[in-house]
C-alpha cells in the first residue's frame, strides 16, 4: 500500500471499535482513536475489559512497533520492539530460519499466536518462545526447549504517547 501513509489529514492508522448488538444482530461502533502505526498494524487482539494490543507495521515485521498496547480508552500504555521482547539468541534463530526473500522484503515472521490471559498477553513466537506481558508492563520469555525464562531487562517500562498517538 505505498502511498497509503501520505493521504491528506491521516497522519496514523486509526482504530474502530464495535461490539455486537444482540438486540439488533449488528454491530454498535464504541470507540474510535489513533495508533502510533503510520499505515496499519499487521494484527490486533482485544480483551474482554477492551484492552488493544497490536502486532507490528505492516509490512515492516519485527520493528520498532512489535506490541503496543493502549488501554481501554484508546490511551497509548507500552510500545515494545522486538529486541525488547526476545533475547538476542532467539532473534537470531528467527534470522537463519526466515525466508530470506520474505524476510527482506516485510521483516522478522516472529509472531504465531495471542490470547490475553489473567491480566497478562502470552504471545507465542515462530521459534517456540513465549512471551508474557503482564499488567504493569514488565516482559518475560520463556524458551519452550529448556524451559527456562528470561525476564527482559530493557523492557518493563511502559512509554509515555507520543503527541501523534492521542
Amino acid at each position: 500500500m505505498p502511498g497509503v501513509e501520505n493521504l491528506p489529514g491521516r497522519e496514523t492508522a486509526i482504530a474502530l471499535v464495535f461490539q455486537f448488538n444482540d438486540k439488533t444482530w449488528g454491530f454498535d461502533k464504541k470507540k474510535q482513536y489513533h495508533l502510533i502505526n503510520k499505515v496499519a498494524p499487521s494484527f490486533a487482539r482485544i480483551s474482554d475489559s477492551g484492552e488493544v494490543v497490536t502486532f507490528d507495521d505492516y509490512a515492516k515485521l519485527g520493528g520498532e512497533n512489535s506490541v503496543v498496547l493502549y488501554a481501554p480508552d484508546g490511551k497509548l500504555k507500552a510500545q515494545y520492539s522486538l529486541k525488547e521482547l526476545m533475547p538476542s539468541y532467539a532473534i537470531e534463530k528467527l534470522k537463519t530460519e526466515s525466508v530470506k526473500e520474505m524476510t527482506d522484503a516485510f521483516g522478522l515472521f516472529w509472531y504465531k499466536d495471542s490470547y490475553f490471559y489473567d491480566s497478562k498477553i502470552i504471545i507465542y513466537t515462530n521459534v517456540g518462545g513465549v512471551i508474557s506481558i503482564s499488567n504493569s508492563g514488565s516482559v518475560e520469555y520463556t524458551d519452550s526447549k529448556n524451559n527456562k525464562s528470561i525476564k527482559m531487562q530493557s523492557a518493563g517500562k511502559l512509554k509515555p504517547p507520543p503527541s501523534a498517538a492521542n
